[in-house]
């Protein structure tokens, strides 16, 4: 901070200050953390079976649930997507461009073009997570699934190497 002439704090110091304790103040009462702003989570998994529970919604091709996966960081929220009777794709929740939810009706699954579009502003993402259109400044991360139709079972693994090396290449691109 500034110091004015005499050891205090300039007008400009406090006034800083002040808007960094209520930038603080206002993610602590949203629940906005840093990981969830900048994408950083730490590594984690779920296993899932699409004839139980939540997840039965999966059973429907083009169906599309929202999940929050435990990480050794905070939890990552997850878009799953039946995209195909033998695929399910596990996307990053957040759109990158004002970070909205993109669970329905925010997030909207286009199965034939195999597309997620985010309402908030039209960006379009790719079953890759490949940014297609729209204000996003980078596309989203797609995470590792395994999936056994016969079964319905499947696990998704978060924050795995390719997942850090997205992240990385992401972020250069944007030039952070």
């Amino acid at each position: 901070m500034k110091r004015d002439g005499r050891g205090g704090i300039d007008r400009r110091g406090f006034l800083c200050g002040m808007a960094a304790c209520g930038c603080a103040a206002a993610l602590a009462q949203t629940g906005c953390t840093f990981s969830e702003v900048y994408n950083q989570t730490g590594a984690g998994e779920l296993a899932f079976d699409i004839n139980q529970g939540d997840f039965s919604a999966l059973a429907e091709i083009g169906a599309t649930l929202p999940i929050d996966i435990e990480t050794d960081g905070d939890p990552a929220p997850v878009l799953l997507v039946r995209n195909a009777q033998d695929s399910v794709l596990a996307l990053e929740r957040i759109c990158p461009h004002t970070f909205c939810d993109m669970r329905t009706p925010v997030g909207v699954w286009d199965q034939p073009a195999q597309q997620l579009i985010c309402v908030c502003h039209n960006s379009v993402f790719a079953s890759d997570g490949a940014l297609q259109a729209g204000p996003s400044p980078r596309g989203i991360a797609a995470y590792d699934v395994e999936f056994d139709p016969a079964t319905g079972q499947g696990l998704v693994r978060i924050g795995t190497a390719a997942d850090v090396a997205a992240l990385a290449a992401a972020l250069t691109e944007q030039g952070r």
